[in-house]
């Protein structure tokens, strides 16, 4: 399969490492998935080259988001779209906008 250069980019292994210590350091909660981000470093490489093969086949889907209700100062409460640790939203997406 053809990648276009953009997602040939994302799919480095040394961008999406990069990337997982950037998400690892921003911290955040778990998306619809409820994987952790412990969880995910667990099987570290194993995540990371199943993505890597995702996208690398045209496999590659990002998961829907875990909607939050966050209270406002006024009282009223705003949505929030939690993305997935794996890849399927937070690393990808990280990766995609530094590339």
């Amino acid at each position: 399969m053809v990648l276009d250069p953009l997602t040939t980019a994302v799919a480095d292994p040394i961008v999406l490492k990069h990337v997982w210590r950037m998400v690892k350091s921003a911290g955040g909660g778990c998306g619809i998935d409820q994987q952790t981000l412990e969880q995910f470093q667990t099987n570290l490489d194993a995540e990371l080259k199943r993505i890597l093969d995702d996208l690398g086949s045209g496999r590659f889907r990002f998961q829907r988001l875990r909607a939050a209700a966050i209270p406002k100062a006024d009282g009223d409460k705003r949505m929030l779209g939690i993305p997935t640790v794996t890849a399927k939203s937070t690393l990808v997406q990280s990766a995609f906008w530094l590339c």
